[in-house]
């Protein structure tokens, strides 16, 4: 009975805060969501004589900026599967070896591996 009272106050003390605080936040955005619009509609000034469109407060984006997308992560298809590889052969062999424990375990020596290799990758090239 103690084991009970005790790991169920230890899940009341992880889950009360985390309840407290999406409850919080629900709040948050509702009152966000019932604030009229028509302040937003204010910042936009009347149409310029040159174009005939309202000008916008937003900074406009260049055009490089525009089709440049997302950041490039410099990292090679090659590199990807050798470091997948790395990581998944671990991961194989200790999940085979030992079950959940060992994947588990596998799971962290792969990540230090593949970290390896990706060192080892960039040093070659």
């Amino acid at each position: 009975m103690g084991r009970k009272m005790i790991s169920s106050f230890l899940l009341l003390a992880l889950i009360l805060p985390e309840m407290m605080m999406a409850q919080a936040g629900t709040r948050q955005l509702t009152a966000a969501n019932a604030q009229p619009a028509a302040p937003a509609q204010a910042q936009i000034s009347p149409p310029t004589q040159e174009t005939g469109r309202p000008q916008s407060p937003a900074r406009r984006r260049s055009y490089e900026q525009e089709t440049r997308g997302r950041r490039r992560s410099g990292i090679s298809k090659q590199e990807k599967v050798f470091l997948v590889a790395v990581a998944g052969t671990s991961m194989g062999i200790g999940a085979i070896a030992g079950g959940g424990t060992g994947l588990a375990i596998g799971a962290i020596v792969g990540g230090w591996g593949a970290y390896a290799g990706h060192r080892l990758w960039r040093w070659i090239r």
